[in-house]
């Protein structure tokens, strides 16, 4: 970023999502949920929830392939009376996740699963 005299903040609000049914062993980078501008991003909120019926299952956000934060996916049936779950990492406006010009953030499962995770992100570029 060159050097100004303007205060820099982060700008454009951006969303992304990620369907994921395979397992990807833990230090590995797994699938871009973001890619960050030239200048960097502000990481605000990462959620997911299950496509269908799921078995118990880690679900990690990786920086260079290292996890910067995991939840757990509980096990899940589908039903049509049943509430579709949906988890969210301990990333917000208050802890937001910092990333560096052009940085991704990956996702990964730990268990795989046939019917699917879908996470969503939401950030912004400076």
């Amino acid at each position: 970023m060159p050097m100004t005299n303007t205060a820099v903040f982060a700008q454009t609000p951006k969303t992304n999502k990620v369907t994921l049914t395979a397992a990807v062993a833990v230090n590995t980078a797994g699938s871009t949920l973001i890619t960050a501008g030239a200048n960097g991003a502000v990481v605000t909120s990462v959620r997911f929830s299950p496509n269908g019926t799921v078995t118990a299952s880690g679900v990690n956000l990786n920086r260079a392939g290292a996890p910067v934060r995991s939840e757990t996916l509980t096990a899940y049936t589908l039903s049509a009376t049943a509430k579709l779950p949906q988890v969210a990492f301990d990333v917000s406006r208050d802890y937001p996740i910092t990333l560096g010009a052009n940085e991704t953030l990956d996702v990964s499962l730990l268990v795989a699963q046939a019917a699917g995770v879908t996470v969503f992100a939401e950030w912004m570029d400076y």
